[in-house]
């Protein structure tokens, strides 16, 4: 009688539980890049209201 392959299972699991766990940083990081983006009008995400006027001054 074959025993079952323990290995393969597990590495299964660990596969899913990673990719899992990659999607979800992803989403959170373009959640929180579209929200930094969205709160001051700036032309680039993440970059200040008067950074974006120092930088059309110049």
């Amino acid at each position: 009688m074959p025993t079952p392959d323990n290995a393969r299972q597990g590495h299964a699991v660990l596969s899913t539980v990673l990719a899992t766990v990659a999607l979800a940083v992803l989403f959170a990081s373009v959640v929180m890049w579209w929200l930094t983006g969205m709160d001051d009008g700036s032309a680039f995400p993440g970059q200040t209201a008067s950074a974006a006027v120092e930088a059309s001054r110049s």
